[in-house]
């Protein structure tokens, strides 16, 4: 009696993966201040957190960090870290803190966008979770009029605090007691020889004035009257001629009340 006859099972197909590409895109974080102080004050520090927790929402990783103390109303030609930055290969996208960081001038942050959207770069706003600039996407005018409001609103920002500095540096150079070697007010600086002296009294300095134009009449010369503004002073050591000609001039341009 034959056997029955057995089906033989068939082979297990095997599913074939797809290479799928890395969603992670090289990233870097773009910080600016100002000036250092604003960056010693923890301004670096406080873009750095917040560029660093978008990329983290994102899954992103951001490997170089390029710090700049610049103005934001430098044009683009000037800003030679950004420039290199937008120009590496390596980077495709690039996270900031918010818009001032980019620029605070409308003509400047339209000429960055151009740059970045020529280069294919993507810019991430992390304050406000938006992008700056995608690579590939369509310009609207809807987006173009958020953009351009944007940096309007930082050019009156900064215009407004550069305005209420100058206007505080005018008042305060009205009561300012500090003269320079040209005879005009300034705010501070250097103390003159006299005020590192100890000071003069009224008294001391009319005599000292005296003196002076007893030299210019030819009395004496620059030691001698060096050497009398010595014992008037009280000094240690007889001061040297070139620094009697400056207590002049200090006298000249800020004389005694009579």
């Amino acid at each position: 009696m034959a056997g029955k006859a057995t089906k033989k099972a068939a082979p297990k197909q095997t599913k074939v993966r797809k290479p799928t590409q890395k969603s992670k895109k090289a990233c870097a974080a773009y910080i600016r201040t100002s000036t250092k102080t604003n960056k010693d004050r923890g301004g670096k520090a406080r873009a750095l957190n917040a560029t660093s927790a978008a990329a983290r929402g994102s899954k992103d990783v951001i490997g170089p960090i390029v710090h700049d103390v610049v103005s934001g109303a430098v044009a683009f030609e000037k800003r030679a870290k950004l420039k290199k930055l937008l120009e590496e290969d390596g980077v495709q996208r690039i996270y900031v803190e918010g818009l001032r960081d980019i620029a605070r001038d409308l003509f400047v942050g339209e000429h960055i966008y151009d740059v970045a959207q020529r280069m294919g770069k993507d810019i991430f706003l992390s304050g406000s979770g938006k992008f700056f600039s995608r690579a590939g996407e369509e310009e609207t005018p809807q987006k173009k009029f958020e953009r351009r409001m944007g940096f309007l609103t930082e050019e009156y920002e900064r215009d407004c605090i550069k305005h209420r500095l100058q206007s505080g540096t005018k008042e305060k150079l009205k009561t300012s007691k500090f003269v320079s070697q040209s005879g005009e007010k300034k705010l501070a600086g250097r103390k003159t020889i006299l005020d590192d002296l100890g000071g003069a009294s009224p008294t001391t300095r009319k005599e000292m004035l005296k003196l002076s134009k007893q030299r210019e009449k030819g009395h004496f010369g620059w030691r001698a009257l060096a050497k009398k503004f010595q014992a008037l002073l009280k000094l240690d050591s007889t001061p040297a001629h070139e620094t009697a000609r400056r207590m002049v001039q200090e006298l000249a341009l800020k004389p005694p009340r009579k």
